[in-house]
């Protein structure tokens, strides 16, 4: 079984390759979701330990504005990492 997804992964990414596949900046993404998450949870504990209205409203607006900043980085076609497309040499 091991054996044929490795195959099977191996013909996925040599087709992408040829195809001139571009790619999403993970790492950015990843980055962004933890924030967001610390975020919502940080204002969770703010309203429950403290009652700070204030802080929970200014935890919250930065889980929003960052997985705002999130979803329009993983879909804006300018933050794609691209890789140089050789397939056209090829034909």
């Amino acid at each position: 079984m091991k054996q044929r997804s490795d195959r099977i992964m191996a013909e996925w990414a040599e087709g992408n390759r040829l195809m001139g596949f571009e790619r999403r900046n993970w790492n950015s993404g990843r980055r962004l979701a933890w924030l967001c998450v610390v975020l919502l949870f940080a204002g969770l504990a703010v309203d429950l330990l403290l009652g700070s209205s204030l802080m929970v409203i200014l935890c919250w607006t930065g889980a929003a504005a960052s997985g705002m900043t999130m979803l329009i980085r993983f879909y804006d076609d300018r933050f794609f990492i691209t890789r140089r497309a050789d397939f056209q040499d090829r034909r």
